[in-house]
């Protein structure tokens, strides 16, 4: 008995932290799609829209992937960052909102730039398309040892909406 306890208090502990480490990841998958589906039907800055540019646009998108985490992303999550692009195709434009932009959310501040969330996602480059990509650090953890972890979940999808 003596034996076989810490062992077995080590594994169930180890299964406890890696089922809540996978739920969390599964987490930010599914908040990472919702938000990049979200993206796909959301018209960026035109008569259809609601919204009065894309900065305002890449900030609607990130608050619904933040909602969908079911509080894995909220606000003083270690780790915490939120990637939003809007991608045009050839990266630039001479519209107003028809460019690539990305906004990157962290606990410090929202920073805006002109790099996608993913360098090569699959698309052909011709295509507007919306990035998600999410991450956040967990920790797993059993009786004799921890061990940290970035999670990551991303989405891509194409963009639909009128612009």
């Amino acid at each position: 008995m003596a034996l076989c306890l810490p062992v077995l208090v080590a594994l169930l502990v180890g299964i406890v932290s890696g089922g809540t480490s996978y739920s969390r990841k599964i987490s930010l998958d599914t908040a990472a799609r919702d938000g990049a589906r979200y993206g796909a039907t959301l018209p960026v800055a035109s008569p259809y829209s609601t919204l009065a540019g894309t900065n305002q646009w890449l900030s609607a998108v990130a608050d619904v992937v933040e909602k969908s985490a079911l509080n894995d992303l909220k606000t003083g999550t270690a780790g915490r960052s939120i990637c939003v692009a809007y991608v045009y195709p050839g990266g630039t434009s001479t519209s107003t909102t028809d460019y690539t932009k990305t906004l990157v959310r962290t606990d410090s501040a929202d920073t805006y730039s002109s790099n996608p969330c993913i360098a090569s996602d699959g698309f052909s480059n011709a295509t507007r398309r919306i990035q998600v990509v999410v991450q956040r650090s967990s920790t797993l953890e059993a009786v004799f040892f921890s061990s940290n972890l970035t999670l990551t979940g991303q989405g891509v999808t194409k963009f639909e909406a009128t612009s």
